[in-house]
């Protein structure tokens, strides 16, 4: 089964934290590994850029590939990772869905059933 994993930082100091770029990508690879996915370079997307906004030249790319392509799953780090804003969350995540993929995210429990997920 493939995943992506999808990286985001807006600020040079939160590449100094603990959501670094690299540290999001190490904690989606462990998930990954754990839950039976594989995740090659081409299906990894690292970006810095705001989160109040879906267009993303990555997250774009990403959501491409949900369409297009079988991929079983989206990891990200946690959902301000992804977007900064519920509904654009709530957006996605059935977006995905609507292509078969599931969405994780790695340090935050995630429910996608209309009445609990919401």
């Amino acid at each position: 089964m493939k995943a992506t994993i999808y990286c985001r930082i807006s600020t040079d100091e939160q590449e100094r934290e603990s959501t670094s770029l690299q540290n999001q990508l190490g904690a989606g690879k462990k998930v990954a590994r754990e839950e039976g996915y594989e995740v090659s370079e081409e299906l990894t997307f690292m970006e810095t850029y705001s989160g109040l906004s879906l267009d993303r030249p990555e997250l774009t790319k990403l959501r491409g590939i949900a369409r297009d392509e079988s991929i079983a799953a989206v990891i990200a780090f946690t959902p301000d990772r992804l977007c900064r804003n519920g509904e654009d969350i709530l957006a996605l995540a059935k977006e995905f869905k609507t292509h078969g993929a599931k969405l994780i995210f790695v340090n935050e429990q995630w429910n996608d059933t209309l009445s609990e997920g919401q």
